[in-house]
């Protein structure tokens, strides 16, 4: 009866050392958040075509979102915006696209303009997110 009681007190002290380990804050401090409009996860990155760096000239492997159209991207670490935007009137992809539509290459054709070509050839024009224009998410 002796060891059955030692045996559960021990037990006991060895659920409330582990809920003790999980109440503790993590050694390494968590990320402060940055400023400005949420970028969707599948755009993080930290080199082109997603993040900076993107060269003029040069075609980037990438995937247009089109779930709400073509209306906006996230390239060369800025938004941007489909000139014109593209969809079938109540946001969503044109009639007929596939998936060979949304795949493809961005170009960075200067500063402030970038071109998107699909694998099926078709061709999307983006200009630079001006600055006095709210972004809102698609969702």
């Amino acid at each position: 009866m002796k060891s059955r009681l030692l045996a559960g007190l021990a037990g006991l002290a060895l659920v409330a050392a582990s809920l003790a380990a999980c109440s503790r804050e993590p050694s390494t401090p968590t990320p402060t958040p940055t400023p400005g409009p949420p970028v969707p996860a599948r755009y993080l990155a930290d080199r082109p075509p997603v993040g900076p760096g993107a060269e003029i000239g040069e075609p980037y492997p990438f995937s247009l979102y089109v779930h709400c159209g073509v209306r906006d991207t996230y390239f060369d670490g800025r938004r941007w915006m489909a000139n014109p935007r593209l969809d079938d009137g109540s946001g969503n992809p044109p009639p007929g696209w596939t998936h060979d539509d949304s795949n493809g290459e961005m170009t960075l054709v200067s500063e402030d303009h970038a071109v998107f070509k699909s694998r099926s050839g078709r061709t999307i024009e983006f200009t630079s997110w001006p600055e006095d224009v709210e972004w809102s998410p698609c969702f």
